[in-house]
Parts: C-alpha cells; sequence; structure tokens
C-alpha cells in the first residue's frame, strides 16, 4: 500500500484504474469512511482523466461530489473557487461563528465593564471595518502561505485553535478582558482561521497554472461571504441596539451559546468523537 504525506498526517493510497467504452464528463463520488468515529477524517480525490485533472476533499460534512473530469481553464477554476469561498463562510459554522462573535458588540461600546448602546453610525462603521479588514488580512497572508507550501502546520491541531479563538473570543463579549484595538485580536486569530481555509487548497493537488487562480478566487469569495454576513447582520444590531432585552438576547446569550458550540468543537477535535456533527 502507498503511502502520501501532506500537512495534516499520512493518507494511505487507493489506486484505481478504469476503462471505459466511452469516455465520461462527469465522475459521481460518495466517500463516508470513517464518518461514525472521525469527525476530521478526510478523503483526498485525484482523478486523471486523459491528462485532465478532477480533484475533491470529501469527509462528514461535504461527503459527495460530482466531478467534471474533462478538465477546466484558469477562469472556470477562479468563478469556482470564488462559489467555494462564499460557500465555506456560509456552511463552514466555525469560521461564521467566529465573525458572528466579533459582530455581536459592534453597535455597543464599554463604559467600565459593561457593554452600552453606541452613539455614532459612523463609529460603529468604522469599528467593523477595521475587524473585517484585520481579519481578511490576517486570514489572507496565512492562506497564501500556507497554500504555496511556505509554511505547513498540523490540520488537527488547526481546527483545534481555530475553535480555541472563537471561544476566547465569544468570553472576551461576556466578560472583556481586551477592551480596546479589538482588530489586533481579529488580526492574530485570523492568521490561524487562514490555516484552516488553506486545507481546502492544499490538499487538492491543483496544477501550478491554476494554483494562483484558484487562491485568489478563494481570498475573494470568502471576503464576499464574510461581507454577506456583515451586511445581514449590522443593521439589526444597530437599529436594536438601545433595546436592553435585546442586547441581553444576542450579546450575552449569542455569545454563551458559541462559547458552549465552541467547547463541544474543542473536544471533538481533541478526542476525534462526535457530538454536534457539524
Amino acid at each position: 500500500m502507498l503511502i502520501d504525506y501532506h500537512s495534516d498526517g499520512a493518507y494511505a493510497v487507493l489506486e484505481f484504474e478504469v476503462a471505459c467504452p466511452a469516455r465520461p464528463t462527469r465522475l459521481g463520488i460518495d466517500y463516508r469512511l470513517f464518518a461514525d468515529v472521525d469527525t476530521l477524517h478526510k478523503g483526498l480525490v485525484h482523478v486523471v482523466s486523459n491528462g485532465a485533472i478532477a480533484t475533491a476533499i470529501l469527509g462528514l460534512s461535504h461527503p459527495t461530489e460530482i466531478l467534471d473530469i474533462r478538465g477546466k481553464g484558469v477562469g472556470r477554476v477562479f468563478i469556482e473557487f470564488v462559489v467555494e469561498g462564499i460557500w465555506h463562510i456560509w456552511r463552514g459554522f466555525d469560521h461564521a461563528l467566529f465573525l458572528l462573535s466579533l459582530m455581536l458588540p459592534a453597535a455597543c461600546v464599554l463604559h467600565g465593564k459593561r457593554w452600552v448602546p453606541a452613539d455614532s453610525p459612523g463609529g460603529v462603521a468604522i469599528d467593523v471595518l477595521k475587524l473585517v479588514t484585520a481579519f481578511t488580512a490576517a486570514h489572507a497572508i496565512t492562506l497564501s502561505l500556507a497554500t504555496l507550501h511556505v509554511v505547513a502546520l498540523p490540520s488537527r491541531w488547526v481546527e483545534v485553535a481555530i475553535a480555541a479563538t472563537i471561544l476566547l473570543s465569544a468570553l472576551n463579549n461576556i466578560v472583556p478582558l481586551v477592551r480596546r484595538r479589538r482588530w489586533l485580536v481579529a488580526f492574530s486569530f485570523g492568521l490561524i482561521h487562514g490555516f484552516g481555509f488553506a486545507s481546502v487548497l492544499t490538499d487538492m493537488a491543483l496544477p501550478t497554472s491554476l494554483l494562483a487562480a484558484a487562491l485568489a478566487g478563494f481570498n475573494i469569495g470568502v471576503e464576499l461571504g464574510q461581507i454577506s454576513l456583515v451586511l445581514l447582520l449590522l443593521p439589526i444590531l444597530y437599529i436594536y441596539r438601545s433595546s436592553q432585552w435585546f442586547r441581553v438576547a444576542t450579546l450575552y446569550g449569542g455569545s454563551a451559546a458559541i462559547t458552549v458550540f465552541a467547547t463541544v468543537w474543542i473536544y471533538e477535535r481533541t478526542s476525534g468523537l462526535t457530538v454536534l456533527a457539524l
């Protein structure tokens, strides 16, 4: 049996060769191996057909894929990875919850140890812009470094670290320890999330000629996904910022719920056992 080594460990390589009377254009794959015992297990699919390459990463949250095995041009790869980046934010609960934990106090300011409604919409907009820009810049840096194989970290511990950033960010909403320059926290934690984003690209064995297009498209897609969440949440948070029950329910209740999710994720990702199956 062949062994292939990646940033998150060794993979068993299973090779299959199939001869078809007529060359197919699409190939459907359903992969659920170890889905009930290891939440982080994944299968790396690499299909070569008449020189064209198609790849996919399958796992618990994404067990099926229909591959176009005719090959792809640069433009198509770029567009597909823009879409993949958007969906990675929307269906990647951990990244979305981290962004949400940063957003929950966006329409408030600290007065002593309490969050109170912010007075200026301009100040709120600037604060959110700093947070999102810092997070984006940070994860773009490490995403690029990891995808280009300049830096490599074990993906299992990256996933644990991502869950820890969510936990710490949510706890800071409940018991504010970082009171100023929260954008520095967003930048620092964004560096960790960038390694998580990179796992989508580094194991796909894309040809070198397509890697730049995939990287650019994925970065843009992630940013679009983040902006869409901000535009959805910020007006609601600002409009109802003066309502005490809303502030308690969203800022404190929401942060408490996020700490629960993050704690469970840390347990899952260190033990390999499934609790939430998200």
